[in-house]
């Protein structure tokens, strides 16, 4: 089945392999400095304001603004394969929300799929569309 026609009719697409190894352990080398650098404080972008204190997290690891955090992570929101399947759900109105990290710990941090809008969609009328590594 062609991706596209996947998404059209699972809600989801498996693009495949989109980094090299080099590019995966260069990835998580740096998510493991990131993390390191942060401690606690990890992912407090997500959660910091005068309104939301920042929680941790037990069971997962998190990170928030990995836009700001190196160019090697331009490529999770610039890659082509990853823009067509944005493209087919939201057409070409779109903009980047968030780029973030959450990896759940082995046997820790379920959480079933959700979607980061507080409205139901009528009509394929999509307003997020989100990018899983």
């Amino acid at each position: 089945m062609r991706p596209i026609k996947s998404l059209d009719k699972y809600g989801f697409v498996d693009l495949g392999k989109l980094l090299s190894d080099k590019d995966i352990i260069a990835t998580n080398n740096r998510l493991k400095e990131i993390q390191d650098q942060e401690g606690d404080r990890a992912g407090a972008e997500l959660f910091d304001s005068k309104y939301i204190r920042h929680p941790k997290e037990e069971g997962a690891d998190r990170l928030a603004d990995l836009v700001n955090k190196g160019s090697l992570f331009d490529i999770f929101y610039t890659h082509p394969k990853v823009l067509a399947g944005i493209s087919s759900v939201l057409a070409y109105d779109y903009k980047l929300s968030s780029l973030n990290y959450r990896a759940a710990l082995p046997g820790q941090g379920l959480q079933n799929l959700y979607v980061d809008w507080k409205d139901g969609i009528a009509d394929g009328n999509y307003k997020v569309c989100s990018s899983i590594w």
